[in-house]
């Protein structure tokens, strides 16, 4: 079975949620972590001592193992992680919210569309029963 090959970047608190998710995982194979602290790298490693590990993101995103990323970086940081994640032709999982700004959020929609590339945002309630429920109230 081909896996998807995945960076992941930012080990913060969401960050170490999916990376436990990703590491579990039988179709997605993580080949590139980064974040800044040593303390997240030690994680990384421990999860995923095969895969390839940056302090910049920028690294991990053009290592050319990598077929798409997960961002779950601090919010003030996801619209500039996502435009470049997109200009490396990389489809993108970003962790809520895409940006603060909604003609930002409005501009990486499209830069992403014109790329024919993913751009999805990881609200889990969407797709949650639990979610639905609410919906349906």
């Amino acid at each position: 079975m081909t896996r998807l090959k995945v960076a992941l970047i930012g080990l913060g608190r969401m960050g170490r949620v999916h990376a436990a998710a990703l590491a579990k995982s039988e179709t997605v194979e993580v080949v590139a972590v980064a974040d800044p602290s040593e303390q997240a790298i030690e994680f990384a490693r421990s999860l995923f001592p095969k895969a390839a590990i940056f302090a910049d993101y920028k690294e991990a995103l053009t290592y050319d193992q990598v077929e798409a990323c997960l961002i779950a970086s601090p919010t003030p940081l996801h619209p500039q992680m996502v435009r470049d994640a997109l200009a490396h032709g990389l489809h993108v999982l970003c962790e809520k919210p895409l940006a603060l700004d909604i003609e930002v959020a409005k501009e990486l929609a499209n830069i992403s569309t014109n790329a024919n590339l993913v751009l999805q945002i990881g609200h889990w309630r969407r797709f949650s029963h639990l979610g639905q429920l609410q919906n349906d109230c």
